[in-house]
């Protein structure tokens, strides 16, 4: 049996929320009218908040040289679980109990200070992490090169574009003595390259060193390629605990699919003049059945139901993005304007992919529908594709999982 180095024990964290709907100007006359409104109806105004379960009931251990994968869909709590074991902020209740020292690498910059240089933020974050000097002194050289950024360490930080600073933040956390790491979708801004690289530098810090990586992760390959372990949030709340990385992959990809083809005309958080609105978004095969998965390399046609609210509207664009869930634009699938169809207040307009050229895995949907030239209706996170591999999926044979597959045919001569 492995040495516990993490123990988390019924963790939850709240937060105190205000209504929805309640902006700067209802808060500054709050705060005058408090007093005289505790005076008048005897309530106190802080009733009128609701509390939100960030996280809830948690309870897992990780043993040492685990590299710890940590999925679930946008809002789950993962980045709030890695905030809490990096004492960022604090549970509500419960306990996490961490044997090592840790390094966190939780959003571009983490731990630096923009007003300092590159090289000034290496020894600053060493000693954040307890290190003294002469220790970050042995370790200095190997950071710049693995960074790539040797020729900007004189630049202050605040100068320094997002994908530098992730290197530059990446390279310190790996390379100092931390042996717990925490480390929350960073990788998603650097380059192809640069990203395998640090997959590949995970890898030696845990079967070399036998370092414990705790990784959050939209993209599965990535986690597929590192983690032997997951686990799956979901609402705050722990829906698988640690378990194979195949049987985590299953119990996430069925929780995605929940959220796939759903009404869209409840939702409160849509954009745009609102002549247009869109009630639901589905998919279909090309005889226009509907489909309850997609599959790589097969024909869909995916269609937006919407409903006119102006008879002015005279012409019509949709915009379809199929983005990774982390939000990185994949596929931007444009109509152009056009004449708006007749046949009643409700209507539909349909895309059909002849290919599909997305691996499997899980695609996140953004909508948008202009009305001559004004942005009517636009929703993100409309909804999730759930991919399967189909009978045109390309095999993996080595390197890192690809994202978008195209047709293409080798020819020697």
């Amino acid at each position: 049996m492995g040495t516990t180095v993490i123990k988390i024990k019924s963790l939850g964290k709240s937060y105190s929320i205000a209504p929805a709907n309640i902006g700067r100007k209802w808060r500054k006359r709050r705060v005058l009218t408090e007093d005289l409104s505790r005076f008048i109806s005897g309530k106190n105004p802080q009733n009128d908040l609701f509390t939100f379960w960030a996280l809830r009931d948690i309870s897992f251990e990780v043993q040492k040289g685990e590299v710890l994968g940590i999925m679930g869909p946008n809002g789950a709590g993962k980045t709030t679980l890695l905030k809490i074991l990096s004492k960022i902020t604090y549970p509500t209740h419960g306990e996490a109990e961490i044997w090592g020292r840790t390094g966190a690498l939780l959003e571009v910059g983490t731990g630096f200070h923009s007003e300092l240089t590159g090289r000034e933020n290496i020894y600053l974050s060493g000693s954040i992490m307890g290190m003294s000097r002469q220790e970050i002194d042995r370790k200095y050289d190997e950071i710049v090169e693995f960074s790539g950024v040797e020729e900007f360490l004189d630049v202050p930080v605040k100068r320094f574009s997002s994908g530098m600073e992730m290197r530059l933040a990446f390279s310190v956390a790996a390379h100092l003595e931390a042996e717990i790491l925490f480390i929350d979708e960073v990788l998603a801004v650097g380059d192809a390259a640069f990203r395998q690289k640090c997959i590949n530098k995970m890898e030696s810090i845990t079967t070399q060193e036998g370092r414990t990586i705790l990784f959050v992760s939209h993209q599965l390959n990535a986690i597929q390629e590192l983690c032997n372990k997951a686990i799956v949030l979901e609402k705050g709340r722990l829906v698988s605990p640690p378990t194979s990385v195949p049987k985590a992959v299953e119990i996430y990809h069925k929780i995605m699919a929940e959220n796939v083809g759903h009404s869209l005309a409840e939702r409160l958080d849509r954009q745009g003049f609102g002549s247009l609105k869109m009630v639901d978004f589905s998919f279909h095969d090309p005889g226009g059945k509907p489909l309850n998965h997609l599959e790589a390399g097969k024909p869909v046609e995916l269609r937006i139901h919407y409903q006119q609210l102006d008879d002015s509207i005279q012409e019509i664009a949709a915009e379809i993005e199929l983005t990774q869930p982390d939000g990185h634009l994949l596929v931007a699938l444009e109509s152009g304007m056009r004449p708006i169809g007749s046949g009643g207040d409700f209507r539909y307009l349909s895309c059909l992919i002849e290919s599909l050229p997305i691996t499997p895995g899980v695609v996140q949907v953004n909508l948008k529908l202009d009305g001559d030239g004004v942005v009517q209706d636009k929703l993100t996170h409309a909804a999730y594709l759930i991919i399967h591999s189909g009978d045109q999926a390309t095999e993996q044979t080595s390197g890192a999982m690809p994202i978008v597959k195209i047709d293409h045919e080798w020819k020697d001569w």
